[in-house]
């Protein structure tokens, strides 16, 4: 187990990052446009999840965004065709392979989605500002860090931890991060 030292600045972390987290949500919705011009009112977080995961990456396939989200190809299957409906995300045939089909942001929701990042940066900019360049270089630092430990694939043995955490508290239902039947809410 972790030391109390880690523990509570891992509670510190956690909790700074939920602020910032609320910030952006705070600040997206009193831009309300956003959400009624781009049709993304209406998502379950599991679909935001989904969208962010298409925007970072441009075009990918249901098993490439299966395997961002970690569920089931066939539960994004559904969950890319329910967004497919509301017009926020398109199917095309890859170019090169048209047997192979590629899942990207509508027009309409890739350019909100813009704004949306905009908006974000709006509000970190105002935070970098605040806390000043040398404050914010050694955030940059720490970040970099970060970065590059997931990059590593190193995610520090979470699923371990939690497994063994969830074992501990007499859970018999974890499952690797999926419903027991592999689904996740779309």
């Amino acid at each position: 187990m972790h030391s109390e030292e880690v523990l509570e600045q891992a509670r510190f972390i956690f909790s700074s990052v939920v602020m910032m987290r609320d910030l952006m949500f705070r600040a997206q919705r009193k831009s309300s446009w956003f959400a009624k011009r781009s049709g993304l009112e209406s998502l379950t977080l599991p679909q935001m999840h989904a969208v962010f995961a298409v925007q970072a990456r441009g075009e990918v396939t249901i098993s490439q965004l299966a395997e961002a989200l970690d569920v089931s190809p066939p539960s994004v299957s559904v969950m890319v065709d329910r967004l497919v409906e509301k017009g926020v995300l398109q199917r095309r045939h890859c170019k090169e392979d048209r047997r192979r089909v590629m899942v990207c942001m509508s027009p309409r929701v890739d350019g909100a989605m813009k704004e949306f990042e905009d908006t974000g940066l709006t509000v970190f900019a105002g935070i970098v500002e605040k806390i000043g360049p040398e404050t914010s270089r050694k955030w940059v630092e720490v970040f970099e860090e970060i970065r590059q430990s997931l990059d590593d694939g190193d995610l520090v043995g979470w699923e371990k931890i939690f497994k063994t955490q969830m074992k501990r508290r007499g859970s018999r239902h974890y499952t690797g991060g999926r419903t027991k039947s592999g689904d996740v809410d779309s």
